[in-house]
This record gives C-alpha cells, sequence and structure tokens, in this order.
C-alpha cells in the first residue's frame, strides 16, 4: 500500500474516485456508507477532500470486495 500513495496527489485522485465510483453505481450517499461500513460524516469528509486522520485500511480493502478495485487503483 505504501507504494501507492506518493503525494497528496493521490489522496485526491482517491477523493475523486470515491465520489465518481458512488455516481457511476447510482448510489446515494447512505448506500455507500452501507457498503463500505462507514458514517455519512466519515463519506463527507473524504468527499470533501478532507481525507480523516485515522482512516484504515478496511476502507480500502472494502472498495476492493464490493467494487473490483485494486488498493494501487484507488489512488491513481
Amino acid at each position: 500500500m505504501k507504494d501507492c500513495i506518493k503525494d497528496t496527489r493521490d489522496l485526491i485522485a482517491f477523493q475523486n474516485n470515491i465520489i465518481r465510483l458512488r455516481k457511476s453505481n447510482h448510489l446515494s450517499k447512505c448506500e455507500m456508507t452501507k457498503r463500505l461500513g462507514i458514517s455519512i460524516y466519515y463519506l463527507n469528509q473524504i468527499e470533501s477532500g478532507r481525507i480523516p486522520d485515522r482512516m484504515g485500511v478496511n476502507i480500502i480493502f472494502r472498495i476492493h470486495k464490493n467494487f473490483g478495485i485494486s488498493p494501487c487503483d484507488q489512488f491513481k
């Protein structure tokens, strides 16, 4: 995972990918939070570009499990 995140551009890509993924799958924020096992507050933080300090790796693997996107591709 360390090789996937090089600088803030990767985190911006992650943010944009979360938004794009939710919208392309026609999911409401509530539906997306249920799939990822996170709160609306947490999703709003990510989508507004404020990646929470304690963002766990779990969310990366939940995205992979639910949407089939590899962990590194989530940061491209």
